[in-house]
């Protein structure tokens, strides 16, 4: 379907495209933003992306250093019934969620973010990444990016209708 060099260069012009249009939002938590205009741009390459949000997991602690008492994961898991995520919804923020983009044709998935998690990482929980670096981007086929990485992507109905919802109403503010 992309060659790497296709895909380098569709993830650049994503990012440049994301830079023009939420410049307000800083780059490491665009991944609703970003994953809005990389559906845009496939749809209008003749693809059929599926927006994606939900919760994911990736190993942050390598098997070696992992010692049986600390977190292994980085996380961003969607629970939108617990107070943080009540607090955020009503001051405006998003509530912990992650999104990506789906390609059923490839059983691929994108996701521009994930080169922040070590940083993220460190900054919650105050520990060094030890496993496998998370890539600049994320376009593989979700299997063989599970394996690699030992990361689970959980798509969820309710999160990806929020994760729609937001997106939408960010674009009709535009309009007025």
């Amino acid at each position: 379907m992309f060659s790497r060099s296709e895909k380098n260069a569709f993830v650049q012009r994503i990012r440049e495209q994301r830079e023009i249009e939420f410049p307000h939002v800083p780059e490491d938590k665009s991944c609703l933003c970003s994953s809005f205009l990389v559906c845009r741009e496939l749809v209008r390459l003749g693809h059929r992306p599926i927006l994606q949000c939900g919760s994911i997991y990736w190993r942050a602690v390598s098997r070696k250093a992992d010692d049986g008492k600390m977190p292994t994961h980085y996380s961003m898991v969607w629970s939108p019934h617990e107070i943080n995520s009540i607090l955020s919804v009503a001051t405006g923020r998003l509530p912990e969620i992650h999104c990506w983009v789906g390609l059923l044709e490839t059983q691929e998935i994108i996701d521009l973010t994930v080169k922040f998690f070590p940083m993220a990482w460190k900054n919650a929980i105050g520990y060094d990444w030890t496993a496998k670096t998370p890539p600049d981007y994320v376009w593989s086929n979700i299997v063989s990016c599970q394996k690699k990485y030992a990361v689970r992507y959980e798509p969820l109905k309710d999160a990806t209708e929020y994760g729609m919802h937001q997106i939408t109403k960010i674009l009709n503010r535009r309009k007025l």
